[in-house]
């Protein structure tokens, strides 16, 4: 598997083919081996692949939250959220939100997600200057519920079972 971190941290990849899935793989097949002159291999079920992997992964989501103190404002527009914060609002305190409110998000749609199993990809804090004078802060923090197998398929027997702890 290929991820961004290696893509980031420069490391060679040199892939010897490309495997195709989901319902138009066989479509695509010659299309991209052409384009990526690489050999391209739609497996078998290949149509049901991304279906089988998305009932054996975690439901994800991600939120984005940006708070400017300087206005005592914050902002989840993904959720719907804009309120006023109080002085003192801080970095810490825009993570403990981020956290919490998609916590509360999946709950509401039926899954259950402890806050603390919940990853901060960003999280910056700058100062605002006018004048030689720090006005606030402009915050952003964004979340997500880091990406797990919850479960794993018996090739033998097509039967799914828990992965264990995610």
């Amino acid at each position: 598997v290929y991820t961004i971190h290696e893509i980031l941290h420069a490391r060679l990849i040199e892939p010897k083919q490309v495997l195709v899935i989901g319902g138009p793989a066989a479509v695509f097949r010659g299309p991209l081996a052409r384009r990526l002159v690489l050999e391209a291999v739609v497996p078998p079920l290949a149509g049901v692949a991304n279906a089988v992997g998305a009932a054996l992964t975690r439901t994800t989501s991600h939120l984005a939250l940006t708070a400017d103190t300087s206005r005592n404002r914050v902002a989840v527009p993904m959720l719907g959220v804009y309120r006023t914060i109080k002085r003192g609002y801080n970095l810490d305190a825009a993570i403990d939100e981020a956290r919490t409110l998609l916590a509360a998000d999946l709950e509401r749609a039926g899954v259950a997600v402890p806050a603390d199993q919940i990853q901060i990809t960003q999280a910056d804090a700058f100062n605002m200057v006018e004048g030689g004078y720090t006005l606030g802060s402009n915050i952003r923090v964004v979340a997500q519920v880091q990406p797990a197998v919850i479960a794993r398929l018996d090739a033998d027997t097509s039967t799914a079972r828990l992965a264990g702890p995610v």
